[in-house]
């Protein structure tokens, strides 16, 4: 198991930075994040499956509030309504066909209004289910293994990751071949991460024989 902190502890060890005092540990973990974020962006893009979540959110009149704040929607359906799949839309949009926007029933849309602020139209009382990828978040120094949404087969591409920035931000002081190992390794890593992303996406034909089987 490898938390962050041990991550950090790796990445000084190998860069020859002292673990004593932690005064490195901010620079190092703002780097690990640049990492992180790239990683769980290309996540998202290849394999969202492996990140989805699901809120339920209570919507009153119209308007509700999920737990998380999402970094891409999947899907929202009305669990009042037989599970009806709502379509995405903006608040212009709907404005622009509803100026009033005083229809009350069942509802066809929905929309965000702040981060996590979801909103239903026509207006109504009612559940509906989300699903979800989350957002990224930050790494912090005291977070688990768990905290890292990548798999962690994959955790040394953090590593590699933030010494590669690490030795380009001290490229004043580091001899060329550090910056140009850092960056091998990191885009060694990186490759191999997306290679297993592709790889292992269910496709069409894998969802078929998911269902088939099951």
């Amino acid at each position: 198991m490898s938390s962050v902190a041990d991550l950090l502890t790796t990445v000084k060890e190998l860069a020859l930075v002292g673990v004593g005092d932690g005064s490195d540990d901010d620079r190092l973990l703002r780097y690990m994040n640049l990492v992180y974020k790239e990683a769980y962006r290309r996540t998202a893009a290849i394999y969202p499956t492996l990140l989805l979540s699901q809120n339920t959110v209570t919507i009153t009149d119209g308007a509700g509030v999920m737990s998380d704040i999402p970094f891409k929607v999947e899907s929202v359906k009305d669990s009042g309504n037989g599970n009806r799949l709502l379509s995405p839309t903006t608040l212009p949009n709907l404005e622009d066909c509803h100026p009033n926007l005083s229809d009350v029933g069942s509802p066809s849309w929905y929309y965000f209004t702040g981060a996590k602020a979801i909103a239903t139209y026509p207006v109504n009382s009612t559940t509906v289910k989300v699903r979800f990828i989350k957002s990224s978040g930050t790494l912090g120094v005291n977070d688990a293994e768990n905290a890292i949404l990548i798999p962690a087969e994959f955790h040394d591409l953090l590593i590699w990751g933030t010494l590669f920035y690490l030795a380009y931000d001290e490229r004043d002081k580091a001899a060329g071949p550090e910056v140009q190992i850092a960056q091998s390794k990191y885009e060694i890593a990186l490759a191999d991460f997306t290679t297993w992303l592709t790889q292992n996406q269910p496709g069409p034909s894998k969802q078929t024989k998911a269902v088939l089987a099951s």
